[in-house]
């Protein structure tokens, strides 16, 4: 019997029997006890089935992004939200009308603006994100970019939210970036 727990941006894997042992995934990769690095395919699964798409973890938000967009600029680079406490679980605050964003770690406090959203915070009036079926206001935060196709340059960005507690998906705000070059904020994220 295993156990598989996803903490802080690694799924930590305990394998239970008599020789119990500890290994670590990150991004794909496992190392055992011997320091042998094996290959793990983790799976992640979107719920469809109910009133609202439930993710079973953070990544499950690329999907989600890539489906909600699928009828407009598509989404087809991602990028999920990291403290750099290591923490995956955030307070969001947005504002769709001035194209800002930003996320405060719940485990450290820091606050960080997504992408450029800083230039443009001042004139914001941002609503803050709740989870629309448990009312949880912590949750896991990617972007997904639409670039446009002769350049690497963003043309939309989409704010997604997993609630952290329930797993609710969604996208909670979404601007045109409008500029260029623009590719240096898919690494502000």
């Amino acid at each position: 019997m295993s156990l598989v727990v996803f903490l802080g941006g690694q799924y930590h894997i305990t394998a239970h029997s008599s020789r119990a042992r500890i290994v670590t995934a990150t991004s794909g990769q496992l190392v055992g006890r011997a320091g042998l690095i094996r290959t793990l395919a983790l799976q992640m699964s979107i719920d469809t089935t109910g009133k609202w798409w439930v993710g079973s973890a953070p990544e499950d938000l690329e999907e989600y992004l890539a489906a909600y967009s699928s009828d407009g600029y598509e989404s087809s680079v991602f990028r999920l939200a990291l403290c750099t406490c290591g923490s995956v679980q955030f307070k969001l605050e947005a504002d769709d009308n001035e194209g800002t964003a930003r996320r405060t770690c719940t485990a450290c406090r820091m606050e960080h603006f997504i992408c450029d959203s800083e230039d443009y915070w001042s004139d914001a009036e941002p609503e803050t994100w709740q989870c629309v079926e448990c009312h949880s206001s912590s949750a896991n935060v990617g972007v997904g970019f639409a670039l446009y196709a002769d350049s690497s340059d963003i043309k939309w960005l989409y704010v997604g939210a997993r609630c952290s507690t329930c797993g609710v998906l969604g996208c909670f705000a979404g601007w045109k970036v409008g500029y260029g070059p623009s590719n240096d904020l898919l690494n502000r994220v």
